[in-house]
């Protein structure tokens, strides 16, 4: 019985450990010379599909991961 608890545990710390990088507030630093911070956005626009699918993938799993956990309850 003890094992179920664990696994809860484990699953809870899991799914908070998941979706605390989508919840963190990210600034975006705005670099001093103007070609850099043009090429910074130019980078941030071209990964931006990339991005939004890994978190995607974040938010599911954590999800799943919730799920799971209280199903054992």
């Amino acid at each position: 019985m003890d094992g179920h608890f664990l696994l809860k545990g484990v699953a809870v710390i899991a799914a908070v450990a998941s979706f605390y990088p989508d919840l963190k507030l990210r600034r975006n630093k705005e670099s001093a010379c103007p070609a850099i911070a043009v090429a910074d956005a130019k980078e941030r626009q071209e990964w931006r599909y990339f991005r939004r699918g890994i978190r995607a993938l974040s938010v599911l799993t954590g999800l799943w991961l919730l799920g799971t956990a209280l199903s054992l309850f």
